[in-house]
């Protein structure tokens, strides 16, 4: 096992006896390096709130030339985004005394008791806030240095908490996260009630422990990131009064294999005395971290400040029992209504578990401002590294049942190539539970053997789409299929892509004036436009058509 460096402050307490002596030095040292605070209120671009925040900008900040680390610092409980003044005493001191180099800080909004997570419900999104909106648009208006290597977050008591959480969850975007004194809650914390505070888990949570240990647990994070985590994510913990949960945290991390300076001091849950009694090693900490980046640049992807203007920045990254998926949520979330989801199975060039190469083509126009807002919906992207079958279908499920605010009467279902073809496998399995489907040469290789049983799929709507000259999945088959779907009058459209091969996934969602398209029977909705005919089927539609015929 790795080794836990650890170290016992053995410092009395003078300084208490001393509070207004040493404060005032701090005073005294900081006025040489005054900086400027401002407050930023940006509109997320994909939560749709107002957000706002405070950051520091360092004394003869630079709009230009070398770019500055970055320090992400959370709050407490109780607390706001204007808490972070101690922390700044403290920074500006180490720039003075030159243990720290200029840097930018930033000082987000946690909420009294959200605990840096999303709710369940959609109505609180503040690890949404921090990742996805305030980072990209930091590192987008600011002069920084745009990489993991000179980003850190730290956080006191439940920010401490926080920075653990985001920094286990997202590991590819911090190199050092520092906790000060912090809550390691568990779920059964989030359950309990205190003298001052209602449980957190009813409100963020919506008591589902199961949605809680997919989103918001640190402890399953860094067990499902260790490798990610391991040699290249440095964890630094001043201990206060808090020890018991800190303990069980450094525990967890020694198990598996990830190191940790620990530090325990004589200070009780006060973030002044922490500083004062080990602040300096924390800030050196990122000062020799700056140094190694700069040295050798890492060079791993950074995907959230990096796109941090493209499509597939709407699509979230997540992973669910070890199968990772992509999620863009509905424009302009609403939790009093309900939204469809499309379900998006890539084909064999989306293989893999990088959680990136599964978003194709068609994704992005999916991303597109106004197709989203004509057609507000969940998309779900899950990725394989094999044919998709029952057990990918499970795990789609489990997904969708924790999302909020889902209209399970319009669920969705639609790929290219092999992804067409687990579109076909997965609609047999429970044809009950999609309200439409939308293949896209997806019928099999010249090898396939026969799969599809149109009887059990026949009484749900399908647009099936087929280029004409496609030689990796004969358009045949897809055909074969057709024939049989008219005889049992199902509830089919074919269209062919005249002269095309087998690159026609877009033109699912576009549309073009080579296509021609087929019905099975007058059960067909013949609306042409795609998008207009895929939102406008539901489930409880299809049992009743089913009944009559």
């Amino acid at each position: 096992m790795k080794r836990i460096m650890t170290h016992a402050m053995n410092v009395k307490k003078t300084y208490i006896a001393l509070p207004l002596i040493l404060l005032g030095f701090i005073l005294s040292a900081v006025q040489q390096v005054q900086g400027e605070l401002r407050t930023e209120t940006i509109t997320g671009k994909i939560s749709g709130d107002e957000i706002t925040f405070d950051i520091y900008l360092p004394e003869g900040y630079r709009k230009e030339g070398v770019g500055y680390p970055v320090i992400y610092n959370l709050h407490g409980r109780g607390g706001s985004y204007k808490r972070g003044g101690t922390f700044r005493a403290a920074m500006k001191k180490a720039i003075v005394d030159g243990i720290l180099p200029p840097v930018i800080a930033v000082y987000p909004d946690g909420t009294k008791n959200g605990w840096y997570a999303d709710s369940k419900d959609g109505s609180i999104l503040i690890e949404t806030h921090i990742i996805r909106e305030i980072i990209p648009w930091v590192d987008a208006n600011y002069n920084t240095k745009a990489s993991r290597g000179f980003r850190v977050i730290q956080g006191m008591s439940m920010g401490g908490y926080g920075a653990s959480l985001l920094a286990v969850k997202f590991p590819e975007l911090f190199s050092v996260c520092i906790n000060y004194d912090g809550a390691m809650w568990n779920w059964e914390n989030m359950t309990r009630k205190s003298r001052k505070w209602q449980p957190v888990a009813p409100v963020m949570f919506d008591n589902d422990k199961t949605y809680y240990e997919r989103n918001s647990s640190p402890w399953a994070f860094a067990t499902l990131n260790k490798n990610k985590i391991k040699g290249r994510l440095q964890f630094r913990t001043l201990v206060g009064s808090l020890g018991s949960g800190l303990q069980k945290w450094r525990d967890h991390l020694n198990s598996l294999d990830i190191e940790m300076d620990y530090v325990e001091t004589k200070c009780r849950h006060n973030l002044q005395c922490l500083h004062e009694q080990a602040g300096d090693g924390s800030f050196r900490l990122m000062t020799k971290q700056f140094a190694k980046a700069a040295a050798a640049p890492d060079q791993l992807p950074d995907p959230v400040t990096k796109v941090s203007e493209d499509w597939v920045d709407l699509y979230e990254p997540h992973v669910d029992d070890a199968t990772p998926y992509r999620l863009m949520k509905p424009i302009g979330f609403d939790s009093n209504k309900r939204y469809p989801v499309i379900v998006s199975l890539h084909g064999g060039g989306g293989r893999g578990a990088d959680n990136r190469k599964q978003l194709r083509d068609w994704n992005k126009l999916l991303a597109d401002k106004q197709r989203r807002s004509d057609h507000p919906c969940y998309v779900l992207a899950p990725q394989t590294t094999r044919l998709w079958n029952a057990s990918d279908l499970k795990n789609i499920k489990r997904v969708i049942a924790g999302l909020p605010a889902v209209d399970m009467d319009r669920i969705y279902i639609l790929g290219h190539s092999m992804g067409g073809h687990g579109t076909y496998i997965l609609i047999q399995i429970d044809p009950g539970y999609f309200a439409a489907a939308a293949p896209s040469a997806g019928s099999g290789l010249h090898k396939t053997g026969e799969f599809i049983d149109a009887s059990l799929i026949k009484d749900l709507p399908i647009w099936s789409f087929h280029g004409d000259r496609d030689k990796v999945c004969p358009i045949e088959r897809g055909q074969k299929l057709f024939v049989e779907m008219k005889k049992l009058e199902g509830n089919m459209k074919f269209t062919t892509w005249a002269g095309d091969g087998h690159g026609v996934a877009k033109k699912m969602i576009t549309g073009s004036d080579n296509g021609s398209t087929q019905l099975s029977s007058d059960r067909c909705d013949g609306e042409t436009e795609f998008m207009k005919w895929l939102f406008a089927q539901k489930r409880l539609d299809n049992q009743q058509n089913s009944e009559k015929q």
